[in-house]
């Protein structure tokens, strides 16, 4: 689809070339018990320090405009060159962040679940439905009733039911796993499937584009059934933006947000805009990746990991007002 990008902001371009099939895998093998999401919220092993809007908020959080406050993880897992944060998902009352990371350099994923009012989260391996590592960047994350949805870049999306999370007697990061249920497959228009989120309303799921130092990014939605996966087959909506290195959008009822990122030490860029050829421009943190919504908020998280003592801190999950 040749499609000319805008000067500023957005522009709508045909959505019915973009499509997705649905592949539904095979039922897991019985043997191994199912937990659940809840079952892993009453078992989380690591600790989050949280901060607030003020001076002691780490140095990436403080560049996003209308910071809130958030959390940093642990240090093993605010230091690790292994493991690299990329996705984010909010439950609808805001008090269970989801985040996704992949490792280098096996390229396999994982799933981190914080509670916040508990200050705790762990990890959680996703697999296929036979039981292998998922090989996956998992650049974005959506979460809507009990389905995840994970991008898988220039494949689609994986689909996961939190209620079959399974446990296993080990522990540490291998006692759970949750396996893949479903693809969204492409069927259509090429797109690559960088990032991802549910809109505000939790009526639609938004796939965008990241192109490096150019325009012309594309960002589709498709409509959502009331069983959580795609009402249809073809999406909805499609825009074609002006702005380079997007790392994250998410729909805000009359206007739609998109996160830019310029780099490891460089402050990003949030841009507003109302589905259409203007924009307002807003500071982000450095390092930012996914966007998320919940009870009016944007949720948010920077990818870099800490440097050494005693210079700033880089590696954070993240909460600002809407614009």
């Amino acid at each position: 689809m040749a499609t000319t990008p805008p000067a500023r902001g957005l522009r709508t371009i045909d959505a019915t070339a973009f499509r997705l099939r649905l592949e539904r895998g095979k039922p897991r093998a019985a043997g191994t018990p199912a937990a659940g999401l809840v079952a892993v919220l009453g078992d989380l092993d690591r600790r989050i320090e949280p901060f607030g809007r003020g001076f002691g908020a780490p140095w990436a959080a403080r560049r996003a405009h209308g910071l809130l406050g958030g959390f940093r993880w642990d240090a093993e897992d605010s230091r690790t060159e292994a493991w690299y944060p990329q996705g984010i998902a909010v439950s609808p009352d805001g008090n269970v962040v989801l985040v996704s990371w992949y490792h280098k350099p096996s390229n396999t994923a994982r799933v981190s679940c914080a509670d916040l009012a508990r200050g705790r989260y762990r990890h959680i391996r996703l697999i296929t439905a036979s039981g292998k590592p998922v090989h996956t960047h998992a650049g974005g994350l959506a979460w809507h009733g009990d389905l995840l949805y994970v991008t898988e870049t220039t494949k689609g999306l994986r689909v996961f039911d939190l209620t079959r999370v399974e446990r296993s007697p080990v522990e540490g990061d291998d006692r759970y796993a949750l396996p893949e249920i479903a693809r969204y497959r492409p069927a259509g228009e090429v797109l690559r499937f960088s990032y991802s989120s549910v809109d505000a309303a939790g009526t639609g799921l938004l796939i965008g584009e990241y192109l490096d130092a150019k325009p012309g990014a594309r960002l589709v939605r498709w409509p959502l059934g009331a069983d959580g996966l795609l009402a249809q087959e073809s999406a909805s909506e499609a825009w074609v933006t002006s702005h380079t290195n997007l790392q994250g959008a998410v729909a805000l009822g009359d206007q739609i947000l998109m996160a830019e990122s310029r780099g490891a030490r460089l402050p990003g860029r949030l841009y507003a805009s109302p589905y259409g050829e203007t924009v307002e421009r807003r500071g982000w943190a450095v390092g930012g990746e996914d966007l998320a919504v919940a009870g009016g908020e944007i949720v948010s998280l920077s990818e870099h990991p800490d440097f050494p003592r005693p210079l700033p801190r880089r590696r954070t999950v993240f909460r600002t007002r809407a614009p």
